[in-house]
């Protein structure tokens, strides 16, 4: 067989390198030696101050010299002819400035990368979206690097730095593994992932826009879920988490979107949590998506089986549409078993609640515990199915009689008297201001404080009249507003 002289100059460099570098980097030089022998050198430039590259014909650029790779122009306008990169001993940094960032993502035909052991620095998006990429390799005396089946990490693999798009669509994180590095499987194909229970920290947009990935369990160890950790994971629908609430970012309108997003932003799932674990009441109430994405929060038991995503209530309710103003509150205290149906099939949103209901609810909300004593009411006999829940109430000063010794327990409850339950619930914090409402002087003096509280903590609102806000204290509350304001209390 003929040579060519740059393969001959190439064998003989080549060669003479592998004497000098680590034995795991040099089979790899010389395996692809041994395959590139016909291959000729088809183009070559600087990469930075005292590095260089070679590409030859057979789709492989080799990277020589000492200190970091910077971009180079080249690159990114024949990105599509490179499919293997190898870097030598002596190189220490890749993609180290703003301007070098990214600076091999999105090469659509790459599928390796070798890395020496003198590389100590490698940039944020260095090798995403290349989908072709199957493996990073590191070699083994790298300090500061390492990899597992072509799957790039820190030293001590305690991060996943990356994980190459064309590594395939499922992925275990080894055990050990505490931090999802930024960007670790950003533009990825990932569809599926397990994460090991020793993770801790899910990094600034390590699942950013990974469009397959449909559902993902949190580790309970997991404590943060970073900027955008799963920004523009449209197909997300199901989320477990597993523990004590984690730290999030909220959605917030005053930030750069450039550098800020919420840790699901975009996302529209079923969130599920373990309903004794601590720190959930505080995430219930924020927005981690925007507007253009919605989480539903789910209490679980872990003990029990997997938790499903909740039907709709519109398919459960005949009498409930999809996007009627109460439906959010139907499907929340739905859910979560605060409110039930009829038993025939309706939820009956426009019937009026009664007091001896909103007492029930609430004595559930506290848990049933167990009361005695006699009741004070003289329209309230033991043995009812609101007895006790009215027993309890009144002796925690939740709800008050009617002042002539009896409790009406089948009266509908006016909207004063359920912000003065809540209220009391609460036990009547302070409060200051005033109502701002056209028939605020219809409040009863009773219910005054009680009605600001509610009003400022969005928990009752107005109500349309004739294209005027009202509050209506002394209108009856039906079903749907019991919904809208109990789902707004709870989320306080």
């Amino acid at each position: 067989m003929k040579w060519n002289k740059q393969a001959v100059s190439l064998i003989l460099s080549g060669a003479l390198a592998i004497s000098a570098v680590p034995a795991g980097l040099a089979a790899d030089m010389v395996e692809y030696i041994s395959h590139n022998v016909n291959a000729t050198i088809v183009d070559s430039g600087t990469c930075g101050e005292n590095t260089t590259w070679t590409l030859d014909s057979e789709g492989t650029m080799t990277i020589e010299g000492s200190g970091t790779i910077s971009d180079s122009d080249y690159f990114r306008q024949n990105r599509d002819a490179i499919r293997n990169i190898v870097i030598c001993p002596g190189v220490t940094g890749i993609g180290t400035t703003i301007t070098s960032a990214w600076i091999f993502s999105s090469y659509n035909n790459l599928e390796s990368v070798t890395i020496p052991d003198s590389v100590a620095y490698i940039g944020l998006g260095v090798f995403n979206d290349c989908a072709k990429l199957t493996e990073i390799n590191v070699a083994p005396e790298n300090a500061y690097y390492s990899s597992i089946d072509g799957v790039l990490f820190n030293r001590d693999k305690t991060t996943l730095v990356m994980y190459p798009k064309g590594k395939g669509d499922s992925y275990t994180v080894p055990d050990g593994v505490t931090t999802i590095g930024t960007y670790a499987f950003a533009w990825s194909d990932i569809a599926d992932v397990t994460l090991p229970d020793s993770l801790t920290n899910i990094g600034p947009w390590a699942f950013i826009c990974c469009y397959d990935l449909t559902k993902v369990t949190i580790p309970a160890h997991v404590t943060s879920l970073d900027i955008g950790a799963f920004h523009g994971c449209t197909s997300l629908s199901e989320i477990y988490f597993t523990g004590d609430a984690p730290e999030m970012y909220e959605h917030d309108i005053n930030m750069d979107p450039e550098a800020y997003a919420a840790s699901f932003k975009r996302v529209t799932a079923t969130a599920y949590y373990p309903k004794d674990a601590s720190g959930w009441e505080d995430v219930l109430t924020k927005d981690y998506t925007g507007p253009e994405g919605k989480l539903t929060w789910v209490a679980y038991d872990p003990d029990a089986d997997n938790p499903t995503p909740p039907t709709p209530v519109s398919d459960i309710f005949q009498d409930i549409t999809p996007n009627a103003w109460y439906t959010d509150a139907v499907q929340y205290v739905y859910d979560n078993g605060i409110m039930k149906g009829m038993g025939n099939g309706t939820f009956a949103p426009g019937e009026s609640m009664t007091r001896a209901m909103v007492a029930q609810i609430l004595y559930a909300q506290a848990g049933s515990p167990a009361v005695s004593g006699d009741i004070p009411f003289t329209d309230v006999p033991a043995g009812k199915w609101y007895s006790d829940a009215i027993l309890w109430a009144n002796q925690n000063d939740v709800v008050a009689g009617m002042g002539d010794g009896t409790f009406a327990p089948s009266a509908n409850i006016t909207r004063q008297e359920y912000a003065a339950i809540l209220y009391r619930y609460e036990k009547s914090p302070t409060v200051s201001g005033s109502l701002d409402f056209l028939d605020a002087d219809t409040v009863s003096g009773w219910a005054t404080d009680a009605v600001l509280w509610a009003t400022q903590n969005g928990i009752i609102n107005g109500t349309a009249n004739n294209g005027v806000t009202l509050l209506d204290p002394k209108g009856t509350a039906t079903r749907a507003q019991s919904a809208v304001i109990l789902k707004g209390y709870l989320e306080k």
